[in-house]
């Protein structure tokens, strides 16, 4: 009996010995994971100067800024145009059109008034009947013609439109866009398709 007993107790010994060394491995296995992920106590490296936009030494750690881009009217002029014919040239009947409206703030007045009172009007009797959407991209833009107040841009674009259920049909154009300034900032005056 006594072998039994000093046999029984040497079990529960090396039982409590691995279980104690399992769980001291558990925690200390998790607090080096933790530690891993919160980045720790760990001192940054220094990777030196990675800002492609500054100039100067890193090692002294001066540096010096360069000098700001400016935009040139033309650069002013051809942005406007690409985004203008891309939403312009956006829709959805789903959407009841509203990206058109929402350019109102880059439109000369007159052409506002035909935008909203005519294109509009001829796009909902259009599509009046079931789904149908159109999507713009812009594959390239030109400065045709710049005077004081006044620019001409041409661009190529691609349209991908879908009527109800139909496949889409992708067809690309040329499209010429009229800019007045007024103040500061270029407007939209025209907008013609000159492929067709």
């Amino acid at each position: 009996m006594l072998i039994n007993a000093i046999f029984m107790d040497r079990k529960k010994i090396i039982a409590i010995t691995v279980l104690v060394v399992v769980l001291i491995a558990a925690v200390g296995g998790g607090l080096w994971w933790y530690g891993g992920q919160s980045g720790g106590s760990k001192p940054a490296a220094n990777i030196g100067n990675t800002n492609s936009n500054q100039q100067g030494d890193a090692a002294d750690g001066t540096v010096t800024p360069v000098a700001p881009v400016t935009v040139t009217a033309e650069t002013s002029a051809t942005r406007l145009a690409r985004l203008f014919t891309e939403r312009f040239g956006t829709f959805s009947t789903d959407e009841g059109f509203a990206g058109i409206v929402e350019l109102a703030p880059l439109l000369t007045d007159s052409f506002s008034s035909w935008a909203t009172g005519t294109y509009l009007p001829q796009l909902r009797t259009t599509y009046k009947d079931g789904f149908a959407s159109e999507i713009t991209r812009v594959l390239s833009a030109h400065l045709v013609q710049e005077g004081d107040n006044k620019a001409t841009v041409r661009l190529s674009i691609q349209r991908t439109i879908v009527v109800g259920s139909d496949a889409a049909k992708v067809e690309n154009a040329t499209v010429r866009v009229d800019l007045v300034r007024q103040g500061d900032n270029w407007l939209v005056d025209g907008f013609f398709d000159e492929t067709k």
